[in-house]
């Protein structure tokens, strides 16, 4: 059988308001789960498979898709869907039906945990996989090349003769170092680069997946938490630098989820020589001394930190599980062994008064990190702050429902006004962005570490983006 994997472009992607497009890295993140499914069909059958990336700085248009599908002829085409560039993966499946009607669409992707029903009656879908999809990917298409029903395939939902059928879900591999690692083959290590990364290629690689957190505001669906063995981590690592690849971003939800295993990657690192510098996402609680020193002898560059307020309160109502002073400990540990890094702060958590808001911007500027992200609150469909803001009739009601049922291009996200007006929210996270990056210091501090026109490029960029978007919503 011959397949292709389409990550569709993201040309008619939704629209967050105001500077909350800074924090836009999604066109330098490559596909890593379809990476992992190629990889794994690869692994386990003889079945010819190509990935198409059509998110890379330069778009590649629909032409490419339709040559690309002329030239290999898919018997199945699988198309990953993520909730903000909805539109364009609904075309995508429509162009793949008008070029060969007899084509077997199957959709899967985060977007799919939230909405799945609405999903796949769209015209064209013919399955979809809920979930963990490696397996459930696997066993489908060996169904269909002997021509086989789906029924029965634990996290796939097909139609038959216009009936939908919901087979039951698949529970998380409990092991995931069974999953060979993701296939980079086909991926232009240059097209992909976080904007805060002095060191470029950059592969995008996970330590863990899943987590067990219940924060009110974060979209993650998976909270069947699992580690990977800190030797496979570091194989991976090592055949990455081989490819050519000059630093690594390791991108689990929690890096540090407990000391323990973070001294075992830590070590394992060390004792293989890999000599690549690293960054990753983590929790200020448990960040300890021991931890950061680890980290930083194991080559940590940079840590992304989510401190998200000042107030205490509202950190309890988002369930974030930390205390204000971890914030301040870890930022401070992280500077003492040498590791730079990026704030996460909120504006606009319901509820939050505009001295708690101009408190956390105060509470950003005092704990200095590197770089610093302000953002205000969008709720995300599938949240508990969601969930909540449906119950607000000024809200404006389920419109992710709506867009999941029939999307429609450049689709404006909403922002929940609750004690602070949405103009006002926008106005101050401008402000904050103003006089965090365009202070004398960082300025000169920026400019030195220039190394390239591309890096000049990219930090220019971002400095439009931030002088301009109280004025206007665009596209991230």
């Amino acid at each position: 059988m011959k397949i292709l994997l389409i990550n569709p472009h993201d040309s008619n992607q939704a629209i967050l308001p105001g500077s909350n497009q800074v924090i836009d890295q999604h066109e330098f993140s490559p596909p890593l789960g379809l990476m992992y499914l190629k990889s794994y069909i690869k692994s386990s059958s003889d079945h010819e498979i190509l990935l198409l990336n059509a998110q890379v700085p330069n778009l590649i248009g629909e032409d490419h898709i339709i040559r690309q599908i002329d030239s290999l002829r898919p018997d199945l085409v699988g198309i990953t869907v993520h909730t903000l560039n909805l539109y364009d993966t609904y075309r995508t499946v429509s162009l793949v039906k008008k070029i060969n009607p007899s084509i077997h669409v199957t959709l899967g992707g985060p977007h799919l945990m939230v909405y799945p029903e609405e999903t796949l009656h769209w015209p064209g879908v013919d399955s979809i996989v809920i979930g963990e999809g490696e397996i459930t990917f696997a066993e489908m298409v060996n169904r269909l090349e002997l021509k086989q029903d789906l029924e029965g395939v634990a996290g796939c939902w097909f139609k038959k003769n216009g009936r939908v059928f919901k087979n039951p879900p698949r529970l998380s591999a409990k092991d995931i170092d069974q999953y060979p690692f993701p296939d980079r083959s086909q991926i232009n290590p240059t097209q992909h680069r976080v904007p805060f990364d002095t060191l470029s290629p950059s592969a995008v690689m996970v330590t863990s997946r899943g987590c067990p957190f219940h924060c009110t505001f974060c979209c993650t669906m998976d909270k069947h938490y699992r580690e990977r063995k800190p030797q496979k981590v570091v194989e991976e690592m090592i055949i990455c630098r081989e490819m050519g690849y000059r630093s690594i971003n390791f991108y689990d939800d929690n890096f540090n989820l407990t000391t323990k295993r973070v001294k075992e990657l830590c070590n394992e690192i060390n004792k293989q020589k890999v000599g690549l510098p690293w960054s990753c996402r983590c929790r200020v609680k448990p960040v300890t001394e021991e931890m950061l020193s680890l980290m930083a002898e194991a080559g940590c560059s940079r840590i992304h930190f989510g401190a998200e307020s000042a107030t205490q309160d509202i950190l309890d109502k988002m369930k974030k599980n930390i205390k204000v002073e971890d914030s301040c400990r870890a930022f401070a540990l992280a500077r003492k062994y040498g590791i730079s890094t990026l704030g996460y702060f909120m504006i606009g958590y319901p509820g939050e008064t505009r001295n708690q808001a101009w408190n956390t911007i105060r509470f950003a500027f005092k704990l200095n990190p590197d770089f610093a992200i302000f953002f205000t609150l969008i709720p995300g469909p599938a949240t508990e702050v969601y969930q909540q803001a449906l119950q607000d009739s000024n809200f404006g009601g389920d419109y992710f429902l709506q867009f999941s049922k029939n999307p429609w291009p450049r689709m404006c996200c909403h922002t929940w006004e609750t004690t602070i007006k949405e103009k006002e929210l926008l106005r101050i996270c401008r402000l904050a962005y103003l006089g965090f990056y365009f202070r004398p210091r960082f300025l000169l501090r920026s400019i030195s570490r220039i190394k390239s026109l591309e890096d000049f490029i990219n930090k220019s960029n971002v400095a439009l983006k931030i002088i301009f978007s109280h004025y206007r919503s665009v596209k991230i």
